[in-house]
């Protein structure tokens, strides 16, 4: 019996010595799994095996693609582990992206999709694969997910914190076998495109700050031409709040999408996870014009504050500034802006010219005619008053576009001309972001880095909250070759105007090539390309990234979509872009010629 006894006890003891000695580390998990395989298998058991290989392939090269590591297969799922969470939620998303590319000509019913799951916590590492708790919350997270959906955990949102650059849904604590502690559970809506969940909402975006969005005000006037009116006088208004730093303040494009729509309060604070909303309309007859605005909050949509003004055209900026200054007491609880600092910002003196400037606003340059109808608005408007900041910051960016885009016919003219109007418009309102961030572009392609890096600290100073600005930061930071910060940039650009512009995506695109991460570089650069059809950039780029891959057909045809939009395009056109390292520019110049770009 004592001997069994002390049998026993050194057994015990071993155990214990051997549990000591185990690797244990801190890993991001991804567990990916494919949705009606069985089904799919059923119906066509080749076509479908196949597909799955394929799938596979590419989440094992876009997982080594994102500094991870594939640890083993199980049938059609897929369990990775990463060294950073940020790898894994950005692979995960770049997974899902170029799947849903993939499927894009298939009937629904076809489709082989993915579920993925990703957790960050203690793994411990043995012969080669991981084990514990946290792989169990990766796999049950997956199970959580929507078809071609991601599900994370809360550990991962804390540790990503405002660097993940897409709205979450939050799912609630989730009770998982044998883990004690219930895990929180949240949506990743990395697709824009569909952004309502299974229950019918839309994400609620993460901010500590009260939120409010500005409504679009409605155009009382009687005259649809009046839209632009209504439309920039809302603009202008978020503009103004969006330099309080303890609001945050919905971007414009996401507040236009509810343009001629009916909605309540509280739906909007569904659908966008604000605590407050501002509405109202602008009613403009002859020299006279008659604004209402009412705050409201949104969670109980008791009305706050409402206001009506009848005042004379010249007086619209003073009746501005009552708004901003009436929303901001009621919101943040005093005004957050110095009276110096409100005096900094000049305002157009002509409402004629300001009017021009509103039209111009509301060109959308896709193309060299649109380009140039802005233009030509802007100009009206520098004529009446020589001071009109806003209109030498829209010349400069009309004259960068036909620089960038290859439409002037003096594009070296077209370039001194943007960069002095940008500086005439910073020197005439040095407390407006976009004037910074504007001049900031134009200085990287002189290569002045330092100036580049002052006017864009510059304008995130002015405006924390100017999504713009963080996009032109990333562009820099690429150019600089610190691409994982350039990256970071960007998405939070994303997560501050989810309805963001195309050149957001080329830009990210850009910073992966630069990286050479290629693969995750495609899908942006393909919507890039879907969404200007008439830009040449993107298009560059993604022939570049293609080519790197050994896609050497697809390359083409995106070569030869570059020369149907300007045939005489070359290599060289692209050699002056301003990479600090030397070494960049030829890895982007021989990606070019590796795709067919004549030299």
């Amino acid at each position: 019996m004592g001997n069994d006894h002390c049998k026993r006890a050194v057994e015990r003891e071993e155990s214990l010595v051997a549990t000591e000695q185990l690797h244990r580390k801190l890993a991001a998990i991804l567990y990916a799994d494919a949705v009606a395989y069985s089904r799919l298998t059923r119906i066509d058991e080749n076509t479908t095996h196949r597909q799955l290989g394929s799938d596979l392939d590419l989440i094992a090269e876009t997982v080594e693609g994102h500094d991870g590591h594939v640890v083993h297969y199980a049938g059609d799922a897929v369990l990775a582990e990463f060294g950073a969470v940020a790898d894994a939620v950005s692979c995960a998303v770049d997974i899902q992206q170029e799947i849903a590319h993939r499927n894009e000509d298939l009937p629904e019913n076809d489709r082989l999709e993915f579920r993925i799951g990703v957790n960050l916590g203690d793994v411990i590492v043995d012969r080669g694969d991981i084990y514990g708790d946290s792989v169990n919350v990766a796999a049950r997270l997956e199970s959580l997910a929507n078809p071609s959906g991601i599900c994370v955990s809360g550990a991962v949102l804390a540790a990503m914190g405002d660097r993940l650059p897409f709205p979450c849904h939050y799912l609630g604590e989730q009770n998982i076998k044998n883990i004690e502690v219930p895990v929180r559970a949240y949506r990743v809506c990395w697709d824009t495109s569909s952004t309502l969940d299974d229950s019918g909402q839309r994400p609620i975006e993460i901010s500590n700050r009260p939120s409010l969005v500005v409504l679009p005000f409605v155009n009382a006037s009687g005259d649809d031409s009046m839209d632009y009116f209504s439309d920039g006088f809302t603009e202008d208004i978020i503009t103004e709040l969006s330099r309080f730093r303890d609001v945050f303040v919905i971007s414009r494009n996401s507040s236009f999408t509810y343009k001629g729509k009916r909605i309540r309060p509280p739906d909007v604070a569904t659908e966008l996870g604000v605590d407050y909303v501002v509405e109202g309309s602008v009613r403009v007859a002859g020299e006279h014009i008659r604004i209402t605005a009412q705050l409201i909050d949104a969670r109980t949509d008791h009305h706050l504050w409402a206001e009506r003004y009848d005042r004379d055209f010249t007086d619209l900026f003073v009746v501005q500034d009552q708004i901003i200054r009436s929303v901001a007491s009621a919101v943040v609880g005093r005004l957050m802006m110095s009276a110096e600092d409100r005096a900094a910002h000049t305002r157009s003196q002509d409402m004629r010219a300001w009017d021009y400037v509103l039209r111009a606003q509301h060109t959308v340059c896709d193309t060299r005619e649109h380009n140039l109808s802005a233009r030509r608005l802007y100009e009206e408007a520098v004529e009446l008053d020589p001071e009109c900041a806003r209109a030498y910051c829209g010349l400069a960016v009309c004259h960068l576009i036909d620089w960038v885009s290859h439409w002037s016919e003096t594009p070296e003219a077209s370039y001194e001309q943007a960069l002095a109007c940008a500086q005439r418009a910073v020197a005439l309102d040095q407390a407006d972001s976009k004037a910074h961030w504007v001049l900031a572009e134009l200085l990287l392609f002189r290569r002045d880095f330092d100036g580049t890096r002052d006017h864009v600290a510059q304008a995130l100073a002015l405006n924390p909250d100017d999504a713009d600005a963080h996009a032109i930061r990333g562009l820099y930071l690429s150019y600089m070759g610190d691409t994982a910060a350039a990256v970071d940039s960007l998405a939070t650009a994303i997560r501050l105007n989810p309805l963001y512009p195309a050149w957001y995506l080329w830009f990210t695109g850009f910073a992966y090539y630069t990286a050479r991460n290629y693969q995750a570089a495609l899908a942006p650069l393909r919507e890039a390309s879907r969404r200007n059809p008439n830009f040449i950039s993107p298009r560059l780029k993604l022939a570049a990234a293609l080519a790197r891959l050994g896609n050497v057909e697809e390359a083409k045809e995106a070569v030869a979509e570059v020369l149907s939009i300007n045939p005489d395009y070359k290599v060289r056109l692209e050699a002056d872009r301003p990479f600090r390292d030397p070494a960049d520019l030829e890895h982007y110049l021989e990606g070019l010629r590796l795709a067919g770009l004549p030299e």
